[in-house]
């Protein structure tokens, strides 16, 4: 015999997903920061976060940040470990390096 347990019902998740300023809401921001308008409520009136809001305006840039790739303070490759790498080869699927 089998049972089966109820499950409760989900709940739909209490905040809103989170989304990024266009570019035509950053850069309103951005003229009224530059006009030396009430720049954070332009923002809050546009739904951007007052730390976005403060970092547009720190950089002065409207395009979007960069997101996915390696920063450069985590890369620890030198360009002549790069080329070092030549002497590398495949022995059984270990790497084998050709020291001499």
């Amino acid at each position: 015999m089998t049972t089966t347990i109820p499950q409760e019902p989900t709940r739909p998740p209490t905040s809103s997903p989170r989304r990024l300023a266009t570019a035509e809401e950053r850069q309103r921001v951005l003229t009224a920061y530059e006009r030396g308008d009430d720049w954070l409520t332009v923002a809050r009136y546009n739904n951007m976060s007052r730390a976005a809001a403060y970092r547009l305006c720190k950089t002065g840039d409207p395009s979007p940040p960069a997101r996915g790739a390696a920063r450069a303070s985590v890369v620890k490759c030198t360009e002549e470990m790069v080329t070092s790498c030549g002497g590398c080869t495949e022995d059984g699927g270990h790497a084998v390096w050709d020291i001499g």
